[in-house]
């Protein structure tokens, strides 16, 4: 049960980041209100995908402690190949209205027509995000130590509360920004074009790709593009 609960939690937080990218990349104004509204819209089939992937995290971690060694070696195959396969299908849910199976098939093909671009992106982000975690560690831990030599213990306490805050704060933007891209290329990949009102020269490096859009997915015109 918590497994599901924490699992449908993100699933609603991440279907209203791509309702709220999705309506502002086709020239729409959507609210926090609206993008929420619209999440909650989606909350069976929305549902229904928490407790699928919650039992498949529930079977890889049964495999995992049968054998430590054999075990974690095929829940990192296991994991990776369910993570790769499933990467848009909130998306998938939210823009194209599908169930929970019919996501998981939209997002693996989806996935295979944008693999560099995800990878690209993913690992970029991760990348520094991690240098912001480690640099606030090392500069929370020296504050840290300076505080328990010097005995100030209000101080300490009050340092370790600021840093979890920040830690929290920096982890809901990693998941956001993840969430932006996320919903960007599955954009990209089902319509063929980069949204006109987001900064074209930033999404052309991010996405690894050029493309050059001559109309907005709502406009009349041809949509030229070059690998």
């Amino acid at each position: 049960l918590c497994y599901v609960f924490g699992a449908f939690s993100l699933a609603l937080a991440e279907a209203g980041v791509a309702n709220t990218v999705y309506t502002r990349a086709h020239g729409g104004d959507a609210t926090l209100g609206n993008s929420i509204q619209a999440a909650f819209s989606h909350w069976l089939p929305l549902l229904v995908w928490s407790g699928i992937t919650s039992t498949v995290g529930l079977i890889l971690r049964m495999i995992a402690e049968r054998s430590r060694i054999m075990g974690s070696i095929v829940v990192a195959l296991l994991g990776t190949s369910w993570s790769v396969l499933t990467y848009f299908v909130v998306p998938a849910m939210v823009i194209d209205k599908k169930s929970a199976l019919a996501s998981i098939q939209k997002s693996g093909h989806v996935f295979k027509t944008t693999w560099g671009e995800s990878l690209v992106s993913n690992i970029s982000l991760g990348v520094i995000f991690l240098v912001i975690h480690l640099a606030l560690l090392c500069a929370a831990s020296g504050l840290l130590f300076f505080t328990i030599y010097h005995e100030l213990w209000t101080a300490f306490f009050t340092l370790i509360i600021v840093y979890l805050l920040i830690a929290a704060a920096l982890f809901l933007v990693q998941s956001a920004m993840n969430g932006i891209l996320k919903t960007l290329l599955y954009i990209y990949a089902s319509e063929n074009t980069v949204p006109t009102n987001f900064n074209k020269e930033l999404l052309e490096k991010m996405l690894a790709r050029r493309t050059t859009p001559t109309s907005s997915p709502h406009t009349q015109g041809t949509t030229q593009s070059t690998v």
